[in-house]
């Protein structure tokens, strides 16, 4: 748990969405990378690109945290396919608007075990989709048993930019 405080906490230094709903030329949100590969309990963070195709700025709010108004559809191993809630508000977090100028592009990270526990090994399926953006868009999620050493790497690796971040 405290690997996915940590990973929350990076998430939030580097990064907010309701959307007025755009036309697809006009924004278009990109989800990176397409195929994430993690041993199991490894945060499972995403890259959400929102690109502004129109000749004005436009405002996205994406929620409290950076995360409110996503939505995460996820089919397991086994086949169930659930449509996760929205997460959980809390009495505090950050949030608001990004503005996007003409022609540019905003990223976020996304931490995908904040919405499901990805407890078992095996193939996921996970729709990312951004409220006032059409199309989700899906990432396969490989996960391999636990591996102890790759996962103490990833935690130093996570623990150096947090402090880096904070310094």
């Amino acid at each position: 748990m405290r690997l996915i405080n940590a990973v929350v906490a990076i998430a939030a230094i580097s990064s907010s969405c309701t959307v007025t709903s755009w036309g697809a030329d006009e924004l278009r949100m990109q989800v990176e990378p397409r195929e994430v590969v993690a041993s199991l309990h490894e945060p499972l963070v995403v890259r959400v690109t929102v690109n502004n195709a129109t000749a004005e700025t436009v405002s996205v709010d994406f929620g409290v945290d950076f995360v409110e108004a996503f939505r995460l559809t996820v089919t397991g191993p086994d086949g169930d396919r659930r449509v996760l809630p929205p997460l959980p508000l809390r009495d505090w977090g950050a949030g608001g608007e990004v503005r996007i100028p003409a022609m540019a592009s905003y990223a976020t990270p996304l931490i995908l075990n904040e919405w499901r526990v990805f407890n078992a090994p095996g193939s996921y399926r996970v729709e990312v989709g951004l409220a006032g953006i059409a199309s989700p868009e899906v990432v396969n999620v490989v996960v391999r048993p636990r591996d102890p050493h790759r996962l103490g790497i990833v935690c130093a690796e996570l623990a150096r930019g947090a402090l880096e971040a904070s310094s």
